[in-house]
């Protein structure tokens, strides 16, 4: 199951990769760093790290479609 997290994952972070600051790669960041003080607390394991990552970068991806849509709500308003 991990393994689709991840796909999704880098498919947006590969999306987002081109353009200006986008949420997708905030979220990831702060999730690499919240994964790697988890993972000092518990023997350093890197799957937690990446899980951390890819979960933050998905919550980045879902924070940054909600801004759209809502962008879209007021312009029309």
């Amino acid at each position: 199951m991990w393994w689709i997290v991840y796909g999704a994952a880098g498919v947006a972070l590969l999306s987002s990769f081109k353009g200006d600051k986008s949420a997708i790669w905030d979220g990831s960041t702060i999730g690499m760093s919240i994964g790697l003080v988890v993972a000092a607390l518990n023997g350093f394991e890197l799957s937690m790290v990446a899980k951390c990552a890819a979960i933050g970068a998905l919550y980045g991806l879902a924070s940054q479609m909600r801004a759209m849509i809502e962008d879209r709500h007021t312009q029309g308003a």
